[in-house]
This record gives structure tokens, sequence and C-alpha cells, in this order.
């Protein structure tokens, strides 16, 4: 197994949400066979791969021995009344409270839910949960978060990539009408702003890096390793129009 440098790099909140959006393609493109189905992307898995791809280094072949796991676990916060309403709904049907959410999932178009909001709903009461769910709905949940990354405009301030607990609470709401908390205001926009975050290079990948911009430096045209990443993210953005 590879060692990986930890490297702190600073980015402006833009070029920071063009990496989510980027970790949103990959999973938007994801398939049943996909190593995603397993591992959600990251921003240093993207990162990693721009600088692969921009210093032509060799990309690791495909894990032929990858066991896709049929179910698994996602553990997430579910409001109080969400919680309350899908287990009483299993009791009466006679099934689990896992195998219901799978179901619901499945049966509903993500993308077209009918929420409800009411100023009334204030500090409510989160339930730690878990569901072992099919690959399916895994893969079906975060097709619906990068939808949703990617429906938002460029310039989108302190963006966060959506969780699967977000959606599954909405999902829950929207079947069980019931209401969720008043939307609090966007945030002004800041992206240029920066913000500084930790990422993961592999060992190679960062020798590869560091090597360059030394090379590139002693020629006279001076890069930073934080630099050249930061021109990468917004080349490669602007390239598979992220």
């Amino acid at each position: 197994m590879k060692k990986d440098i930890r490297y702190l790099l600073t980015t402006t909140y833009k070029q920071r949400s063009l990496l989510l959006r980027g970790v949103a393609r990959r999973l938007l493109n994801c398939g049943r066979n996909s190593s995603i189905a397993n591992e959600l992307p990251s921003l240093t898995t993207v990162i990693n791969e721009i600088i692969q791809s921009k210093l032509n280094l060799p990309v690791d072949a495909p894990d032929t021995q990858l066991q896709l796991t049929k179910k698994s676990i996602i553990m997430l916060y579910v409001r109080k009344r969400m919680h309350t309403a899908l287990s009483d709904d299993a009791k009466t049907r006679g099934m689990s409270a896992t195998k219901l959410a799978g179901d619901l999932v499945l049966s509903t178009d993500l993308s077209a839910l009918n929420l409800q909001y009411s100023d009334n709903v204030i500090d409510e009461k989160m339930v730690p949960t878990s569901f072992n769910i099919a690959i399916e709905c895994r893969l079906k949940l975060y097709k619906e978060i990068a939808r949703r990354m990617l429906s938002k405009p460029t310039g989108i301030g302190k963006a966060e990539i959506s969780n699967i607990g977000e959606v599954m609470n909405e999902l829950f709401a929207h079947h069980y009408k019931l209401p969720l908390p008043t939307p609090k205001p966007l945030e002004s926009i800041v992206d240029h702003e920066q913000i500084k975050f930790t990422i993961s290079l592999a060992a190679d990948i960062h020798a590869a890096l560091k090597s360059y911009c030394e090379s590139q430096s002693n020629r006279g045209n001076f890069l930073s390793m934080n630099a050249t990443i930061v021109k990468w993210i917004e080349e490669t953005a602007a390239n598979e129009f992220w």
C-alpha cells in the first residue's frame, strides 16, 4: 500500500467548489461495477487524478480482485419525527425499517421530492441511525447528491456537497408529508475568499509534483506546489466542463 503525504492546500472558495463539482461528476458517471460503489470519491481523489494527468504519471490498474458488496451500511442522523414515522410504517407492513428505507429510495424520484417547510420546526432532535442498503440504493443516492451539486451555479460561495443524511431525511419528509425546518438564507458569495484544507497525496505523486516545480523554478520560472495545483484545478475544470 502506497504511503500518503498530508498536504495543506490553499485555494479560493470558488476553486474548492470546482473540485466539488469534479467529485460530483465522478459520482454521476459511476456504474454498478465501479469502485465508487464501495468508496466515495473525495477532493483528494480528484486532485491526485489531476496531477497524474498533468504529469503523465502512470495510473494504477483497476483492482481485478475488487469485491463489490451487495449491501453496505450507511450511518446518518434522522429527524425524530421521520424516524418514528418510518418505524411505525415498517411495523404496519411487517418488514424491517432498513428494508422499507431501501424500497423508498428505489421507488422514488429523488429529483422531484415534494417538500413542505415550517417555521415551527426548530431544534429538532436527531436520531443516530444505520441502514444496511443494497448497492443500487447507495448508487442512486450518490447520483442524486451529484445532480444537486452540478445543478448549482458556479458562483456558490461556501458550497459543500450534499450528504446521504440530507437526502434521506428529505425522502422521509416527502413520503410521510412531514414539514422540514424553513431553510436558512444562503450565505453571501465569497468565491474569492481563501480557504485552507488538508488533502492526501500519494507519495509518488507528491514526489513527482515537487520535482516538477523545482525543475521549473531552476529555469527561472518559479512555481510553488500550491500554485501549480490551483492552476491545474482551473484548467481541468474548464476542459471537463465541471
